[in-house]
């Protein structure tokens, strides 16, 4: 029998650990191929980006498998113990690798719950190549990973070739913009963030995008670029110290920190979208798997599919997908086993949980009754099965409205405590997504965004940007009840089977997960209208 597979990243102690931020577990079956629990540990205690692993949940999670064997995987990240602060980088060795074929940097022996386990550890980036690797819809057998990220184990970006069961570090610390610089140094200047650790995540960079279509981009690209450019290939970014001093002693009114953030996001998506086409241009038509914190903006992936014609992004490419990638890089890489892919269907599941999962499906007149609340401008809450894997709603923690009120948009960022800058991502059948989107393609994790074809913007005003795009997520035709309600929305309004979307969740907390959280929830954001399960509920 093959050894069950143990992929941790986080904390096991119970402060959290400087530098760690959303923890996650992932157990595998290397026999089957198969993914046997995946665990957010954000989506259970509550805490955004929580750096602490779920030990309850974990030891439950493991105690059917009891005597058999089994193998801890984790990167520089995860740590077992309190330990004093650390610093980057994590892992300080790379000139003793093979780059030309990676693998693990470490194989100790690990006590987890009294079972001593053999313990492989990885480099942080490469988990991210295969966590993207996880969604692929080909098997393919040579191809390039891209990461951009804070940090890494070593590295704030880097670029890989995987051929075969071989993985080759083509290169590493470009001179381009990393994670940091959004949640480090555009945090402080624009949001009066701390720079501090992960105090400062939920200023950025969601804010940063959203607020970039409304500024100049060219003002302050020049210093930027200059900055950038200070900085030799290879070299690390401090972005807390002097990273751009002749901006930073400037005192800021709001129009410049608009500025600031439209030429930072500009100067991000060019510096990737030329090394992209370097990349290209050296290594062919490869298919690129790109992962990081930093493939959670839309705009640049937009603008990187123009580039590869197979770009392949998965929900969860921050820290939350490394338990996930560092169990199939060590199937991949010691096992030689490629586990089988997830898809848009997948969601977070484990059997030691009740209330993680809600089942249920809506009858044809309670599917009619919903569409008849959305039509009628009531905002929906709708939480169905599993929650979703990554930080973005996609349907199963979500807040649902009519997308045809220009002041929707406002309402729901009202409800959330959001900015008056945020924009909400409309949801669509796939059928028709090439009526309402230009160069409309499948797009079911809210990772890319579309210009709306000018017949569609007097009938979803509430779903544009400023800049005349949508984040879209795209509903496959198919009988699921979404698929089902948009249907009947359409039907009854006129309008597009197009709803906006956006997540369940008040200000500062993730997206509700459990039953209990969405009961918690519901109060906080003063919606009466949900969807639970099979069920459609006016709360009092």
């Amino acid at each position: 029998m093959s050894p069950l597979l143990i992929g941790l990243h986080g904390s096991l102690a119970k402060s959290p650990a400087k530098g760690v931020h959303d923890a996650a577990y992932c157990l595998a079956d290397t026999d089957q191929g198969q993914v046997l629990a995946l665990i957010e540990s954000e989506k259970i205690s509550g805490v955004r980006h929580d750096g602490r692993l779920n030990v309850a949940l974990l030891q439950a999670d493991l105690a059917p498998y009891a005597g058999r064997p089994a193998e801890i995987i984790s990167s520089h990240f995860t740590t077992f113990d309190a330990r004093a602060p650390r610093e980057f980088p994590l892992f300080r060795d790379l000139e003793t690798l093979d780059c030309s074929n990676l693998g693990f940097t470490a194989r100790l022996t690990r006590t987890l719950f009294g079972t001593p386990y053999p313990h492989y550890v990885y480099l942080h980036e490469l988990a991210h190549v295969l966590s993207a690797y996880m969604y692929r819809t080909t098997d393919h057998t040579r191809f390039l990973g891209l990461v951009i990220e804070g940090s890494g184990s070593f590295a704030q970006n880097t670029l890989f070739l995987v051929d075969g069961f071989r993985v080759e570090l083509l290169g590493y610390n470009f001179p381009i913009l990393s994670g940091n610089f959004f949640h480090q140094w555009l945090s402080s200047l624009v949001f009066d963030a701390k720079r501090e650790d992960y105090d400062i995540r939920s200023a950025t960079p969601g804010k940063v995008m959203a607020l970039a279509a409304y500024g100049d981009s060219e003002r302050f690209r020049p210093a930027l670029h200059a900055a950038v450019m200070r900085h030799q290939p290879g070299q690390y970014m401090d972005y807390r110290r002097q990273f751009c001093p002749e901006i930073e002693r400037m005192t800021l009114s709001w129009n410049d920190r608009v500025d600031l953030c439209a030429s930072g996001q500009a100067l991000f998506e060019d510096l990737i979208v030329d090394l992209s086409v370097q990349i290209r241009e050296q290594y062919g038509a490869l298919p690129l798997y790109y992962a990081g914190g930093c493939a959670l903006s839309i705009k640049t992936n937009t603008r990187l599919r123009r580039v590869f014609d197979e770009l392949i992004v998965p929900p969860n490419c921050a820290d939350d997908g490394i338990a996930l990638g560092l169990a199939a890089l060590h199937a991949f890489l010691e096992h030689r086993t490629r586990l089988q892919p997830l898809d848009y269907r997948s969601g977070l599941f484990t059997k030691a949980h009740d209330g993680l999962c809600i089942n249920g499906r809506l009858s044809d007149s309670d599917v009619e009754r919903v569409a008849r609340w959305l039509a009628a401008g009531e905002v929906v809450a709708f939480v169905q099965g599993a929650p979703e894997i990554g930080p973005r709603a996609l349907c199963r923690r979500s807040i649902l409205a009519a997308p045809t009120q220009p002041g929707m948009r406002d309402i729901l960022n009202h409800i959330k405590g959001r900015e008056y800058f945020r924009p909400v991502a409309p949801i669509v059948l796939d059928s028709v997504g090439a009526q309402a989107f230009k160069d409309y393609f499948f797009s079911p994790f809210m990772l890319y965004d579309f210009r709306v074809l000018p017949n569609a913007v007097g009938q979803i005003p509430a779903a544009l940007h400023i800049d005349g795009t949508s984040r879209l997520e795209t509903i496959p035709d198919d009988d699921s009840d979404i698929a089902r309600l948009l249907r009947a929305f359409a039907q009854h309004t006129g309008h597009p089977p197009i709803l906006l979307n956006t997540s369940l969740n008040s200000h500062g907390r993730p997206i509700a997960a459990t039953s209990k959280q969405v009961l918690a929830e519901l109060p906080r954001l003063r919606i009466k209208h949900v969807v639970f399960g099979g069920q459609p509920i006016v709360l009092s």
